[in-house]
């Protein structure tokens, strides 16, 4: 969808808390019914960003635009209350003295009747039908996140945000939170912002991620992408795990590295003779006996049904690879590998 007719649209956004600057330059846009997330270290400005989303925080330069409005500028403020937008907070902000009917009534607008039946249809949503009667008391803490996003989805908000809304949630519950919820966003059309400091949980909500340093924005794009082929090397170590080995270019086509030879991305503009840094994450690596590039197991993590191996090549360097735990290798084992990378990732040497 063109930039110009997109549901939420940031152009060129500064945000200031306490005077100091801590978005910068931002820019980005969602379609209708598109799922993004914000995905950064802590203190990277995510939650920042989110705040001037809302309007709780004053654009200071650049604009915010949503379904064509614009609700946030230097010289325009719109009233958080005024923009339609839904929020799910960390810690739920559930009433305790309110049932599960009347937390997700309370924010509609139609006669009691009404906002019973309309209340009612989104717990039938989110599984929660049998305990309306129930007080926030009385749930689990995956229930208590269910009402919440009942309640925010309930106004049929134009955007809904929602900052760290799993963090308080034990690992298996998030996961299947987090798939439930993508659903059902998808099911209702909704426009979403994530805010999380976990890519998995990023990866899997949201059809596009802002990963976010300093609060600059690094690349905004798919999860695929963003691990295949990140745009410069902050992103290349943020999302998922790797390390760099170092390479020459032998020709447009070939790098030389200590673990072989490697085929470089196409259409780049690396040179023969160019030093580079490449790229290889865990399960880039295979064993294979019969490979030239030997290496030594120096460390082991059981992991079910994966073995986490680091790896030292020839030259002291070291690489972490995820074979199947049937194969099963000791410390100080000798074993050849082969690196097979679709999506080659390098970058310049710096000297």
């Amino acid at each position: 969808m063109p930039t110009e007719h997109a549901h939420l649209r940031l152009e060129h956004v500064e945000c200031r808390f306490d005077e100091e600057r801590i978005i910068k330059n931002f820019s980005l846009s969602l379609s209708q019914g598109e799922i993004g997330s914000l995905l950064g270290p802590s203190g990277c400005g995510k939650t920042t960003l989110l705040r001037g989303i809302a309007g709780f925080l004053p654009v200071r330069q650049g604009r915010i635009i949503l379904k064509g409005e614009e609700i946030s500028s230097p010289k325009k403020n719109l009233r958080p209350e005024d923009r339609h937008i839904g929020m799910i907070f960390q810690d739920y902000a559930l009433f305790p003295h309110l049932s599960v009917l009347e937390n997700v009534c309370f924010g509609l607008k139609n006669n009691k009747k009404n906002k019973h039946e309309k209340a009612m249809v989104f717990l039938e949503r989110v599984g929660l039908a049998s305990l309306a009667k129930r007080h926030p008391h009385e749930l689990s803490g995956g229930q208590q996140q269910r009402v919440a996003i009942a309640r925010a989805l309930a106004p049929e908000p134009d955007i809904l945000l929602m900052d760290e809304p799993f963090s308080n949630l034990d690992t298996d519950l998030r996961k299947r939170l987090s798939a439930e919820v993508r659903e059902l966003l998808k099911q209702n059309g909704t426009t979403a912002i994530l805010v999380t400091h976990d890519q998995q949980e990023a990866f899997a909500v949201a059809d596009k991620v802002a990963v976010i340093e300093n609060g600059e924005l690094q690349q905004w794009d798919t999860p695929f992408n963003l691990y295949h082929k990140p745009q410069n090397r902050f992103v290349s170590t943020f999302v998922g795990d790797g390390q760099f080995i170092s390479g020459t270019v032998i020709n447009e086509g070939l790098i030389e590295t200590e673990a072989g030879q490697m085929k470089s991305p196409i259409n780049t503009h690396w040179q023969k003779g160019d030093q580079l840094e490449v790229l290889i994450r865990p399960g880039d690596i295979s064993p294979d006996a019969d490979s030239p590039c030997k290496t030594e197991v120096i460390s082991k993590t059981f992991a079910g049904p994966s073995i986490i191996y680091t790896l030292k090549l020839a030259k002291g360097n070291h690489l972490d690879a995820h074979f199947p735990s049937n194969m099963n290798f000791n410390i100080g084992d000798i074993i050849g590998i082969s690196i097979n990378i679709p999506h080659l990732t390098t970058f310049k040497l710096e000297n």
